[in-house]
């Protein structure tokens, strides 16, 4: 068994790119005068607006229908497909 020491999101490398790039633009390693409550004040805003973000697209996934071709093993004999 081994511990996951990291969450790599499902996207694209460009996308992830992208978000560790302005994750590193916010400099938090140099707000060292900086109270956990103010940082955690500033992030969880962002953090919170991104969890709904990705909760809108899952539930927007539920809901679609299946495609077709999901259909076909229960429509056809499991010979025709």
């Amino acid at each position: 068994n081994s511990m996951f020491s990291a969450f790599l999101p499902a996207v694209s490398k460009d996308a992830l790119k992208r978000m560790s790039e302005e994750v590193r633009a916010w400099r938090i390693h140099l707000r060292t005068g900086t109270e956990l409550d103010d940082l955690a004040a500033w992030i969880n805003p962002i953090v919170r607006g991104l969890d709904e973000l990705l909760r809108q697209v899952l539930q927007d996934r539920a809901e679609r229908p299946a495609a077709a071709h999901q259909h076909l093993p229960g429509a056809l004999g499991a010979a025709e497909v």
